[in-house]
């Protein structure tokens, strides 16, 4: 068993259960026919919010979700406590290739992308009523995607999330547990990628099989307080780390963790391959355990490839 850096979650390591028979076999056939969001179509979505232009076209694109997470019903019960569900819910496209995924864009491209969601959380924290912007992607249908064209979601919502919360309680500068994970990492047989400003790792106690972080080495609190070149580095580093994980498996979460309004922070990027037979079962969902068949160690030399 190993116990996560800070918070009370244990993992299970136990390669034997690798032994299971399964189907490798998991990619979703695309099609681009009547894709919403491919070039053509662009009046089939929400009006728009924002666009990258490219060559007389668009590289990037923002725009509202069409069915949104946020914006349902209010209700309150006697003694039960409750919240508004309002906010914001919108999709970054990432490039106007219906078959292109986000590892296959060029580094400028990826600039490009990141850019977008800083100016997204940047632009929806002015909002009084927001709390947090979550950024995430899922990639693949195992990964809870709902169309094939490449995209990332942006939700906004009206409080902090526990999970964000106990993070920023960890990450306080000069005390800064991520730096610390950060550092000691780079020099562990965790470690896959590094650069000027950022490490990619497998983390000790992952909570998920071949899970991978991106953390930065210095301590924004958000992707606005990046320079130039360490915008370009995380394109860099990310473009690797998303390829290295889609030989594990071409379905995945990717979340951007930042800092709320308010929080001293450190900015770090997740990314969970999703593998059909290693779903959290009872025991894992019944104690927050968690069972992983491939130690981490295995996994960052098999990602460095």
């Amino acid at each position: 068993m190993r116990k996560d850096y800070f918070r009370d979650l244990w993992t299970f390591i136990a390669p034997g259960r690798a032994l299971r028979p399964f189907d490798p076999d998991s990619v979703c056939a695309s099609d681009s026919t009547g894709c919403f969001f491919c070039p053509g179509n662009e009046h089939t979505t929400p009006p728009e919010i924002d666009r990258v232009a490219k060559n007389g076209s668009w590289q990037v694109r923002v725009f509202p979700n069409k069915f949104p997470i946020t914006g349902g019903e209010d209700i309150s019960e006697n003694g039960w406590k409750t919240a508004s569900s309002q906010g914001h819910h919108e999709v970054i496209v990432e490039t106007p290739d219906h078959h292109q995924r986000l590892s296959q864009v060029t580094q400028g491209e990826m600039v490009l992308t990141l850019n977008a969601y800083r100016d997204r959380i940047k632009a929806l924290e002015t909002d009084a009523d927001v709390g947090y912007v979550s950024v995430f992607k899922n990639q693949g249908r195992e990964a809870g995607a709902s169309l094939d064209h490449s995209h990332t979601q942006v939700l906004a919502v009206s409080q902090v999330p526990a999970r964000i919360r106990e993070k920023a309680d960890h990450s306080h500068k000069g005390n800064c547990v991520y730096c610390k994970i950060a550092g000691s990492e780079a020099h562990s047989p965790r470690l896959v990628f590094e650069n000027a400003h950022f490490t990619a790792f497998c983390p000790f106690a992952p909570q998920f099989t071949h899970e991978l972080w991106v953390v930065a080495k210095d301590h924004p609190r958000t992707l606005d307080e990046l320079s130039e070149e360490a915008m370009a580095d995380l394109a860099s580093i990310m473009l690797k780390s998303l390829n290295a994980v889609e030989k594990v498996s071409p379905n995945y979460n990717m979340m951007v963790y930042y800092g709320p309004r308010g929080t001293d922070f450190h900015f770090h990027i997740e990314i969970v391959p999703r593998i059909p037979h290693q779903v959290k079962a009872g025991f894992e969902i019944g104690t927050d355990y968690a069972v992983i068949t491939t130690p981490p160690e295995e996994t960052a030399a098999f990602l460095k490839g």
